[in-house]
């Protein structure tokens, strides 16, 4: 009985992407000297490309959106000094899941609201053939401070409207205002817990499988 509700309430699968060309903001960000070392953090911009797609299912006879996005960025490099190497090893996952609603039963122009979560995974290494057991140590301590800058956690509440045609494309305007958590390190402060909100336009465009 619950797997037949379960099925029943699945209406299909849908594919899309936000686009939001026009407010770069992180841009300014990177140059104002504000970025990470790793240029890596939420706000960096390398997670947060201006075209974004996604992934889900319309439940519940396609008054329910659920969806789900996965980003991710990897960089290895070997540095080869007096015959030995040292390999620098750096990765983060980006992961996203939205629930989104329709405000009415119009099956054409419909209004919706959302609201979402998301967060950062780091992996970070830095080995070498000729380190000591000491400089080993340093730079595992250096590689946690950069995983707790990039790590982080955050949220976004969304409004907006979307058209969709017969043949399952739909267009779609959003408003987003978004939330994030972090925190860095400094010799002056130690650790830092971070908190910002800022808000975006964005396009969307789906296809209705």
């Amino acid at each position: 009985m619950i797997f037949l509700l379960i099925s029943t309430s699945i209406a299909g699968p849908i594919i899309g992407s936000d686009i939001q060309l026009l407010n770069r903001g992180d841009l300014s960000w990177v140059d104002n000297g504000e970025h990470s070392d790793t240029l890596l953090t939420e706000l960096d911009g390398i997670l947060r490309p201006s075209i974004r797609p996604w992934f889900g299912w319309e439940l519940f006879n396609e008054k329910i959106r659920m969806t789900g996005s996965l980003d991710f960025f990897y960089r290895e490099r070997t540095r080869r000094i007096d015959e030995s190497n040292l390999y620098f090893q750096t990765g983060v996952w980006r992961m996203g899941l939205d629930l989104q609603t329709k405000i009415t039963n119009n099956e054409i122009t419909y209004p919706l609201v959302g609201i979402g979560i998301h967060g950062n995974i780091p992996t970070i290494s830095y080995n070498s053939e000729i380190y000591t057991e000491e400089e080993q140590q340093d730079y595992n301590e250096l590689a946690e401070q950069l995983k707790s800058e990039i790590l982080g956690v955050g949220g976004r509440l969304s409004i907006g409207a979307e058209h969709r045609w017969q043949n399952g494309l739909q267009f779609g305007v959003r408003y987003d205002v978004i939330s994030h958590w972090t925190q860095v390190f400094s010799a002056d402060y130690g650790s830092e817990l971070l908190f910002f909100t800022w808000s975006e336009g964005v396009v969307t465009l789906g296809w209705h499988l």
